[in-house]
């Protein structure tokens, strides 16, 4: 098989992923919301998109859910690879996704849910290097 056909079927096992998986699908949509960018395109990858590391080391595989960001002009970039503001979007919006997803989950169970979300983190406006120093 090909890297190409591999890389293919891939994406396309990685897009089914997210629209058979209701929460994967509202954070999807609730990080394309968010930006202000209207033109953005979010993907959310299960499963590596890096395809070259799989040929170096299988555990690739399986190291992670990826976001990817970029637009219409842009091929998209992995979050990881994005500075401090875009990388407090995605958390940001991705635990807004899963809070609303609980609360809807426990609307018609008989036990309290009050989510609560606790912030620190005092070091974001230091630069990167400077945090390790």
């Amino acid at each position: 098989m090909n890297r190409e056909k591999i890389q293919k079927n891939l994406d396309a096992i990685n897009k089914s992923i997210v629209k058979n998986s209701p929460i994967l699908e509202t954070m999807k949509k609730n990080l394309q919301l968010a930006t202000a960018d209207k033109n953005s395109i979010v993907e959310i990858s299960p499963l590596t998109k890096d395809i070259e590391s799989l040929y170096k080391d299988i555990e690739s595989l399986y190291k992670g859910m990826n976001i990817y960001y970029g637009n219409k002009e842009a091929l998209p970039i992995s979050v990881e690879n994005l500075g401090m503001g875009i990388r407090s979007w995605a958390v940001f919006s991705t635990i807004k996704t899963n809070i609303n997803y609980q609360t809807e989950k426990f609307k018609n169970v008989d036990k309290a849910f009050y989510p609560l979300l606790l912030v620190e983190e005092p070091e974001a406006h230091i630069h990167p290097q400077a945090r390790y120093a």
